[in-house]
């Protein structure tokens, strides 16, 4: 658990890469101030995207299961470290994929679905299954109907080779037996001393993290009702290939100018992602299913 604008961050351990790079997205972001820039502007655009770049290189570092590789879970989300993180990408220059500075830790001691539910009391569900690529392995099981997954994938065939989303593997989530394979997988809960504000999660790979962060940005950095929240224009930046993918319908032409001028290597890409959120409002819950996707938000 983390805080971001007083609200209390809720994510996924270890073996998802999910919950520890959403809070330090957020948490990189948060001396910035980005309400002031305004969303989808040049600047707010770029320290996001910059934030990205800075957790997938943590992601590629340390991330691992931990039955295996003590996670340095505290260690990536302490607030020095973090203050270190949200100076770094504020630097004038862009940082290169293969030029990015490693800063020391802290020491300390030793296919994918998703929904999200609430009820009349309070309680939130937000849960994320995954069978990993389409269709996962492409066999089923005989006289079943079970798909099988390609979850493999989330391994790391060797040092710095990548996966089916780009994603770079480490030393620590080389294969193994009895080990658990890294995901991105970010089902999230924010409450405020304690009672429930927001719920949310994402398909889509690496694109999870990103996903689901802009979403929380959206919705309590920019004060965006949840519909426009979900729906607004997404980016992504996973710290290798060294690209800013931005999907449909894109960012004003100016911002994507001044964005390409400040070094960001832009491509026009679908991100996959389909956030399922739920918000609580003054008259009750606020549900909303991405539109880009083939969800549906019910209630009753």
């Amino acid at each position: 658990m983390s805080e971001y604008k007083g609200l209390e961050i809720h994510s996924m351990p270890p073996p998802s890469s999910g919950g520890i790079h959403v809070i330090q997205i957020l948490k990189m972001l948060e001396p910035h101030n980005l309400k002031k820039f305004g969303p989808q502007t040049t600047q707010a655009v770029h320290l996001t995207a910059m934030s990205m770049q800075r957790a997938f290189l943590d992601r590629a570092l340390y991330l691992g299961d931990p039955d295996f590789h003590a996670v340095p879970v505290k260690r990536l989300l302490d607030q020095e470290y973090l203050d270190e993180l949200s100076l770094a990408i504020g630097a004038r220059k862009i940082p290169q994929s293969d030029d990015l500075k490693l800063i020391p830790l802290p020491k300390e001691s030793s296919e994918t679905t998703h929904f999200t539910l609430a009820d009349e009391e309070g309680n939130l569900i937000a849960s994320t299954q995954t069978i990993n690529g389409w269709f996962g392995s492409g066999v089923i099981a005989s006289g079943t109907g079970i798909v099988l997954n390609n979850e493999m994938d989330d391994f790391a065939q060797k040092v710095g080779a990548q996966n089916l989303f780009g994603a770079v593997g480490g030393e620590f989530n080389l294969v193994q037996p009895r080990k658990r394979p890294l995901s991105s997988m970010s089902p999230t809960i924010l409450t405020r001393k304690g009672k429930p504000v927001l719920a949310l999660g994402s398909p889509s790979g690496t694109r999870i993290i990103s996903c689901v962060a802009q979403t929380i940005l959206n919705s309590v950095e920019f004060k965006m009702p949840l519909y426009e929240a979900v729906a607004a224009t997404r980016i992504h930046q996973q710290w290798k290939p060294d690209l800013l993918k931005i999907e449909a319908p894109f960012l004003a032409p100016k911002v994507e100018m001044e964005l390409k001028a400040k070094g960001h290597n832009i491509v026009h890409e679908k991100l996959g992602c389909s956030i399922q959120a739920i918000k609580k409002v003054k008259k009750g819950w606020v549900g909303v299913s991405d539109p880009r996707g083939e969800g549906l938000a019910l209630g009753r």
